[in-house]
């Protein structure tokens, strides 16, 4: 909803954007994966769209960035499908975008070190093709 308003209804997106709820959203998810071994793509597509609307109400705090940054770094780039993995580059590329984001010179290695291997990965797998299925034979 958030995506769908952001450019058809600049108002609509800043209330929605902004409401109380989505601080909680936030922490229980980043709560919820913290110790994970994996990641669900449903979390880094949250993050980064807050993040790329601008993170307005300063919902994702530096914490998360950094309880996510060490969930995805515990993980090798080899270890997710395409969906994961494109979910997760767009996240570190919102990282890297947000000057509110602070990273220490350890992070900035470990995200450019995980970046380039999550390159390769991607070039690796096979191209997601749509399959049409024929409503009459």
């Amino acid at each position: 909803m958030i995506n769908m308003t952001a450019d058809k209804n600049p108002t609509a997106n800043q209330h929605l954007l902004s409401q109380p709820w989505n601080q909680l959203l936030i922490n229980c998810v980043v709560e919820l994966y913290q110790e994970s071994s994996t990641i669900n793509q449903a979390i880094p597509e949250l993050i980064t769209l807050f993040m790329m609307q601008g993170n307005i109400q300063g919902y994702v705090k530096q914490h998360h960035v950094d309880s996510l940054l060490l969930s995805i770094f515990k993980t090798e780039p080899a270890q997710h499908d395409r969906q994961q993995a494109s979910s997760i580059q767009h996240l570190l590329n919102a990282v890297r975008s947000r000057p509110e984001i602070v990273m220490s010179k350890r992070q900035s290695d470990q995200l450019a070190s995980w970046m380039d291997k999550l390159k390769t990965h991607l070039l690796q797998l096979p191209k997601d093709h749509p399959t049409f299925h024929l409503l009459y034979p």
